[in-house]
């Protein structure tokens, strides 16, 4: 449930956030809420939602942090010759943090925070006696989640020529229990209901129910029941906010040996009217 909660924007015009509905619905905030941000160059950093935050010029990716979500890191290695992918659940951090492992040679290429991520192997044949075809992986098939210092698993043996981002695998948001407390979920005490131990069943199937009475009703002499009073109806359960978007930004290609491809993302549908809702900060490949 979001009530209480106070609903942020990101407007990157300004580099701000705000509550006016301007620009990308960042969620609904409580307390000790926070919000993650990917940078290109490698690092995230996790943030307050104090709307006099001043975020980093380069970052790639803004959005509510989930402390039960992975990011998925891709990085090369020049001594290695080689791409590694790492999965990983950002550690709490006031300072902004190094995604990959800082040893020279290694280059930072990517990382998502979409659950099931997929990417294209693309492979360079020149010259192999055994050409091998393109492949795709799933990554959170391909690797487990691993510690933030892990070096990751190389993701494949054979000269990669491309790495294309596919989109990812659907995945159904698990939406959180709503609790309410009334009268009617009160347990009923035994003394004050009538029960018929042999509940007879009517030419139509259906089973007559003993009916409850109240312990403050006085017993008509006739033995006719006064018809039960029809309850309340519960109040409309609260309307529940819009699921908060997806929130993905393009990264731009980092110079490395290899060609990286994702596809466009188009902005997402947000809640309200307002010209400016749901414009995504939208980074192209160079």
């Amino acid at each position: 449930s979001t009530l209480g909660a106070r609903h942020i924007w990101y407007d990157d015009t300004v580099m701000r956030l705000n509550t006016d509905q301007r620009g990308l619905y960042i969620g609904a905030f409580k307390e000790d809420d926070r919000i993650l941000t990917l940078m290109r160059s490698g690092f995230y950093k996790l943030m307050s939602f104090d709307l006099s935050n001043h975020f980093e010029e380069d970052m790639e990716l803004i959005e509510k942090f989930n402390p039960g979500k992975a990011l998925t890191v891709v990085y090369y290695s020049e001594p290695k010759k080689a791409y590694f992918v790492k999965r990983f659940i950002p550690e709490p951090s006031d300072k902004k943090v190094c995604m990959y492992p800082e040893e020279e040679g290694n280059k930072f290429v990517i990382c998502v925070a979409d659950k099931r991520p997929q990417l294209r192997l693309e492979y360079d044949n020149e010259g192999a006696k055994k050409p091998v075809d393109p492949e795709e992986l799933i990554l959170d098939e391909f690797v487990e989640v691993m510690g933030l210092k892990a070096k990751g698993k190389k993701l494949s043996n054979h000269p990669v020529s491309a790495i294309v981002w596919l989109d990812p695998i659907p995945v159904e948001e698990e939406e959180e229990p709503e609790t309410e407390t009334e009268a009617d979920d009160e347990p009923v005490d035994e003394n004050e209901v009538e029960t018929d131990e042999t509940d007879e069943t009517d030419e139509t199937g259906e089973i007559d129910l003993p009916e409850e009475e109240e312990s403050a009703t006085v017993a008509d002499p006739l033995g006719i029941k006064e018809p039960k009073t029809p309850k309340e109806p519960k109040e409309q359960k609260e309307r529940k906010e819009p699921k908060e978007p997806k929130k993905s930004i393009a990264p731009k290609e980092i110079k490395a040996p290899v060609e990286i491809v994702r596809p466009h993302v188009n902005p997402p549908d947000f809640p309200d009217d307002d010209d400016d809702a749901g414009a995504g900060i939208q980074m192209t490949l160079f």
